[in-house]
């Protein structure tokens, strides 16, 4: 079985591993999020090990849902009803200098000062640069960390300097 990856990220993309390209941002409306979520909340109390699926209200195309694909599901749905976009990925799967750089939301440019850096590991591929979808997670989530340290800090400095902001 295929390791897979659950990533909550700014916008929606969906890998297709056969061409390892990212496709066009695409965000659910509010309609279908209202609907996402009232799914969401019925995935909550269905067992993992019962779950059973009916595909477009045709009950006769029910089948069973394996435990791992079923919790997948139910981050999925989770995260879309809070109106946040996903993405599931492989986690082998290598991402060009331009993907990492469009997941990232900076420049191709600024994604080769960070491998140049040894910010983000990377592998060469011929004379191509190529990232471990993990590897630019765990980028991203310690980019966050460190900002999220650096605003509470902040927030504490004011709030001992009693600052009105």
């Amino acid at each position: 079985m295929a390791n897979i990856a659950f990533v909550a990220i700014m916008q929606y993309y969906v890998a297709w591993r056969s061409r390892m390209a990212l496709s066009t941002p695409v965000t659910p409306s509010e309609h279908e999020r209202k609907l996402i979520e009232t799914f969401a909340r019925a995935l909550e109390n269905v067992p993992a090990n019962h779950a059973q699926i009916t595909v477009d209200g045709k009950t006769i195309d029910s089948l069973a849902v394996p435990k791992p694909v079923f919790e997948v599901l139910r981050l999925v749905a989770d995260q879309m009803a809070k109106g946040r976009a996903i993405s599931v990925v492989p986690t082998k799967m290598l991402v060009t200098t331009q993907q990492a750089a469009e997941l990232l939301g900076s420049s191709r440019q600024h994604v080769v000062k960070l491998l140049t850096d040894g910010e983000i590991a990377y592998e060469k591929v011929g004379t191509h640069r190529r990232i471990r979808i993990e590897d630019l997670i765990a980028y991203k989530q310690r980019r966050q960390s460190t900002r999220d340290d650096a605003l509470r800090r902040l927030s504490e400095q004011a709030e001992r300097l009693e600052l009105k902001y």
